[in-house]
């Protein structure tokens, strides 16, 4: 490196001149790299918004799907409900009448032959004088298919009887434009413990 005061040549890294002593200035080593620009590469945080984002719309898309898949299952036993609603609401009334008999009358063939008549009677009566009147009920399960005798169906109801809780599901046959009640079960604990009080022993 040259003096700019006396033009003495010194060594590269010298810091002050061998012959006058001037300070001089430092030149950059030529094997030395660049110190790097910070402000040029990526801003912090900017991939953790992206992140963020990301994991938001999983999440939105997630309550969309519960969503539209609770829709449809409720959309499903409104439709059950009112497909079975005649057969359905037609024995209840009677029930409620007291008229067994027309409602045993109302189901068909196949429960017929399954179950007498006095065997039903003795049932319903029971049941009805263990939990009382039907006070609610709500559909629970819907199922709709076809075998070889024709279409099926089936509902289960939550219900809320006067004295206790409980289920009544219901299976039907359809035969023509309408539906027929081919079974019918009663769930309840407390109707378990009188049928179970009134077996012999």
């Amino acid at each position: 490196m040259r003096c700019s005061k006396c033009e003495s040549l010194n060594l590269e890294d010298a810091t002050t001149c061998f012959n006058c002593g001037e300070i001089l200035p430092r030149s950059p080593h030529p094997y030395e790299a660049p110190a790097a620009d910070l402000t040029s590469g990526p801003r912090k945080g900017f991939r953790a918004i992206w992140i963020l984002w990301g994991c938001g719309g999983l999440v939105v898309a997630f309550l969309l799907l519960l969503a539209s898949c609770f829709l449809m299952v409720k959309g499903g036993l409104q439709a059950g409900d009112r497909e079975f609603a005649p057969a359905v609401e037609s024995y209840l009334a009677k029930v409620r009448a007291g008229d067994y008999h027309g409602a045993y009358k109302d189901f068909g063939e196949e429960l017929h032959s399954a179950v007498k008549e006095e065997n039903y009677l003795a049932l319903e009566k029971g049941f009805q004088e263990k939990l009382g009147p039907l006070k609610e009920k709500k559909p629970q399960f819907v199922q709709i298919g076809s075998d070889l005798k024709g279409k099926w169906g089936r509902i289960v109801y939550t219900c809320e009887f006067e004295n206790a809780k409980g289920t009544i599901s219901f299976s039907l046959r359809k035969k023509g434009d309408s539906w027929s009640i081919v079974e019918i079960r009663y769930d309840s604990p407390l109707f378990l413990e009188y049928l179970k009080a009134k077996e012999p022993s």
